[in-house]
């Protein structure tokens, strides 16, 4: 495993915990005085266990630095593709990250993801996170990311257009 992902996998599972004892603390809490704010803010702890969730799964993400290293090419080629269309990034406290699964073993962008990012451009990249790692139910609850990684592209462009339509 490379040491950034090492890293990152400690962070995220430290992350979790804290989440989740905060979480209950919180509803132990506040459950007999103000049940409307222990429901809000346990809401907010699970998105932030999603959001925490969306960004370590299927290997994590990680700055262009972290990518280029661990995929023998350079930070200027991953910022690169993310201009070309080719790869997306997301921003967490204030730092761009790329999911690492974007990239064959070689260090190539998936061909299939610059199909999907023509057509599905959501509000929040997250939800491009959420579209790739989600179950699809009318396929076995296999995933948008399965379908990349198996070339199941003209398949994946519809779901985005599908996506892009709703």
């Amino acid at each position: 495993m490379h040491k950034a992902e090492a890293t990152r996998h400690d962070t995220a599972r430290d992350a979790a915990e804290v989440v989740e004892a905060a979480e209950k603390a919180v509803r132990d809490q506040l459950a007999d005085t103000d049940i409307v704010l222990a429901r809000q803010l346990s809401q907010r702890l699970r998105t932030a266990r999603l959001r925490q969730d969306l960004l370590t799964g299927e290997g994590g993400c990680f700055t262009s630095r972290d990518i280029g290293k661990a995929l023998g090419i350079s930070h200027n080629t991953v910022v690169g593709h993310e201009k070309a269309g080719r790869v997306f990034s997301v921003t967490d406290r204030g730092r761009k990250l790329y999911p690492i699964w974007q990239y064959d073993e070689g260090g190539v962008p998936y061909p299939g993801l610059q199909r999907v990012l023509k057509h599905y451009d959501p509000p929040s990249r997250f939800m491009l996170l959420a579209f790739f790692l989600s179950p699809h139910p009318d396929d076995d609850d296999a995933r948008p990311l399965d379908w990349l990684r198996s070339h199941r592209d003209d398949d994946l462009e519809d779901l985005a257009r599908f996506e892009a339509a709703a």
